[in-house]
């Protein structure tokens, strides 16, 4: 069934969450940057649709762009807390980061983050030259729910997808499609969670994936257990094609949020559309969900060799 035809399937029965309680994360200190915009409205009509623009301090560009989408369950985060750090290991060999904060679950549900995400790649195409940004070369970065969100992208950008996608938001026209995508302990699979964390030896916990009430109901709208087909938009693996770009994908093996298999599933998934040369998973023995080993130099140093590596960048 169309996307639009799924999505109309629900209308009247979704409606957002009430707003959570956000989480505590310490900012983000960027007073050693120079030349950076921040608050950049991208998207029209979406107040939270805001974005950070980060240039490396040094080179006359334009510079090839990392694209970061912060965590939090879709209901919190924001694109200036420390998650937003590993991103900008990159203004060290070069890139831009623009950072976006997307509208969060308790006041717009799917797929309105997946909107703001396609309005975002036009806002940086349309607005290149302004900003010094090479259009040419667009890498997605997201944890967690960001994941989800840039992975999402990377899957449905080669062609317009009616009902992911709303022109109105601005910048008609330009590419949404990702060069490459890179995505840390990335929930896929919303129907099989708590399945999977159970073979994984995490039973859920009372707070975590209560049936009816829980991050991922909250973002659709409605229980996923009532609405399969709907949770199947939201699943990157579903719009999965031999014009996917490139992938690097990070998991712990100790995830108790995220089970380590939806990682495994979508990377050999894609492997086997796009050619598993294009396609780097690493999983981390002892790596728990939003560990903060990711975030150390050495890590998101390979991942930036690997980034490299699949866009023909680099040595690595």
């Amino acid at each position: 069934m169309p996307v639009k035809d799924v999505l109309e399937k629900y209308d009247g029965r979704r409606k957002p969450g009430k707003p959570r309680e956000p989480h505590a994360n310490p900012l983000l200190d960027t007073r050693y940057i120079r030349r950076k915009w921040l608050d950049v409205p991208y998207a029209v009509g979406c107040p939270r649709a805001l974005m950070d623009i980060y240039l490396p301090n040094d080179g006359e560009g334009p510079f090839p762009v990392i694209m970061f989408a912060h965590g939090g369950g879709f209901y919190a985060g924001t694109k200036n807390d420390y998650e937003t750090y590993p991103p900008l290991e990159g203004l060290k060999r070069g890139y831009a980061v623009c950072a976006i904060n997307y509208t969060l679950s308790g006041e717009a549900i799917f797929p309105r983050q997946v909107q703001e995400g396609k309005a975002a790649l036009r806002f940086i195409r349309a607005n290149a030259a302004h900003y010094n940004l090479d259009p040419s070369c667009v890498i997605g970065w997201g944890m967690s729910a960001g994941a989800n969100l840039v992975a999402m992208l990377a899957t449905t950008g080669h062609e317009h997808a009616e009902g992911l996608e709303d022109d109105a938001m601005g910048n008609a026209g330009y590419p949404v499609h990702l060069d490459a995508c890179m995505i840390w302990f990335c929930p896929t699979d919303f129907t099989r969670m708590r399945e999977m964390l159970i073979e994984a030896g995490f039973p859920p916990g009372p707070d975590h994936l209560v049936p009816g009430d829980n991050a991922l109901d909250w973002y659709l709208g409605i229980p996923v257990a009532e609405a399969p087909d709907l949770a199947a938009l939201a699943n990157p693996e579903t719009f999965i094609t031999p014009a996917c770009p490139p992938f690097v994908i990070q998991h712990g093996k100790q995830d108790a949020v995220v089970p380590l298999q939806q990682s495994v599933i979508f990377a050999d998934k894609l492997g086997t559309v796009i050619g598993p040369e294009k396609v780097r998973l690493t999983l981390f023995d002892d790596y728990v969900h939003a560990d903060r080993r990711f975030e150390t130099m050495h890590v998101c140093s390979g991942v930036l060799d690997d980034l490299e590596a699949l866009l023909g960048r680099g040595q690595g």
